[in-house]
């Protein structure tokens, strides 16, 4: 996602498929300077419409750190359902697997 008046980067947002996971979960990530601002909240918000639009799956996974109060509560903003908590790849550290359940 870039920013309309000056093609500046902001951010990346989609689905990924991970090995780990059953379904396809949502990635975000965001340059610092944008962070605090509703980029996040609407980028997700497309990304979504373009699932359901497309009719890619029914259900969006996402995984977050334990600790990573910003990305919980926009997860939740969206109705994400905290599901459990995994080790996700490589990472040794527990994180939180979430899901939405999309309306077809």
């Amino acid at each position: 996602m870039e920013l309309i008046a000056n093609q500046q980067p902001v951010d990346l947002c989609g689905l990924l498929k991970r090995i780990e996971l059953p379904q396809p979960d949502l990635g975000f990530a965001f340059l610092p300077q944008y962070r605090n601002q509703v980029f996040a909240l609407e980028a997700v918000k497309l990304v979504l419409a373009d699932v359901c639009e497309r009719r890619i799956t029914d259900k969006v996974l996402a995984i977050t750190s334990i600790d990573n109060e910003k990305s919980i509560n926009l997860l939740k903003k969206l109705d994400f359902s905290f599901i459990e908590l995994i080790r996700s790849g490589d990472n040794v550290d527990e994180t939180r697997l979430f899901e939405l359940i999309l309306e077809t």
